[in-house]
Order: C-alpha cells, then structure tokens, then sequence
C-alpha cells in the first residue's frame, strides 16, 4: 500500500540501454521502497498500476540452460503465474520471472563468469526451494502428470505440513507443501 501524499514515479531498472529492448515499459517504483532505488523490484511486485504489496526483501534465483522452456515449465507443471521475460538487442532471454502468491522467483542465464550454472551440470543440489501450495495432492498429481520427476511423493511431516518434492526438467529441487 502506498503511503498517503505519495505518488509512484518511475525511476531507471537493472537492465537499461539496449539490454531492455522487447521488455516493455520501465515498472512503476515508489521511492519508500528502497534505499536510493537500489531495491530491485518485479513487475510480478509491483504491477502495472503501481506498488501493490510490499517489497519481498528476498528474491530467490534459479539458474537454467533454457530460461523460456524453464519458465514454461514452471507454469504448465508446478502451476506458477508467469512474469516478465526480457531479452537482450539479439532476441536473448536475459531475465524472466514467475510467482506464487506474493512471492516472485528470478531465473537467470546459465553465466559462467558470475560463477552461475544449470543444475543439470551438477552431481547434486545443494538444497531447493520450499512452495506452499492450497493443495499439495492436487498440486502433485498436477506436476507428475506434466512431467515433473518426482523424488517423494506427498507425506506427512513431524513438522507440521504434508510436502513432496520434484525436480524440474534441469534438476533443480522443488518442495511443494501444505501447513497442517
């Protein structure tokens, strides 16, 4: 919610010049929201009318070979709403977005020179992400029929929720979870 007397301005993104060819409009930011604009922010965030939810203090990012297909993916499968997907002068995805609720993920480029690889590339995850989903049987037969390779199937946990988790065409780790 926007703070009373202020108005959304528009101040310059990450990506500018002609990385943000094809990326639409510059988003809407509000200038209570970071400090000197150095909070990045997402469309998925803000919407097109302006600041509509608070900021999320932390992004998590994923990191494919094939940003599009993973983005399909991760849409049609795992039931995310699609963002943004900007691409650089030569038609190159370089950034794109999908979200749950009030929570966005980033997916970036494989970057070697930022250290950044697919997951495909590694012998194992490190750890994944933890989705909370209205209906997590609903939610797993949805992404085991799409194609989503399935690591567990759905359980009770001591801890309070009934989870299962997959991974994604590039084998990233997803769980996918209901509060009990």
């Amino acid at each position: 919610m926007r703070p009373p007397g202020k108005s959304p301005l528009t101040i310059p993104s990450a990506v500018s010049g002609p990385e943000r060819a094809n990326s639409g409009p510059e988003p809407t930011r509000s200038p209570w929201l970071g400090l000197s604009g150095t909070l990045i922010e997402s469309r998925a965030q803000i919407g097109e009318r302006g600041c509509n939810m608070k900021p999320q203090p932390i992004i998590p990012l994923r990191v494919y070979d094939d940003m599009e297909a993973a983005q399909r993916f991760l849409v049609d499968v795992f039931g995310f709403k699609q963002g943004r997907l900007d691409r650089d002068p030569s038609g190159r995805p370089v950034h794109a977005e999908v979200s749950n609720g009030d929570s966005v993920i980033w997916i970036h480029r494989v970057a070697p020179e930022h250290g950044l690889v697919s997951a495909r590339s590694l012998p194992a995850q490190p750890g994944g992400l933890v989705v909370f989903v209205e209906d997590v049987d609903a939610h797993y037969h949805h992404a085991r029929s799409g194609g989503a390779t399935i690591d567990s199937p759905p359980a009770d946990q001591a801890y309070g929720q009934r989870e299962y988790s997959a991974r994604d065409p590039e084998g990233n780790l997803w769980y996918f979870a209901t509060r009990r």
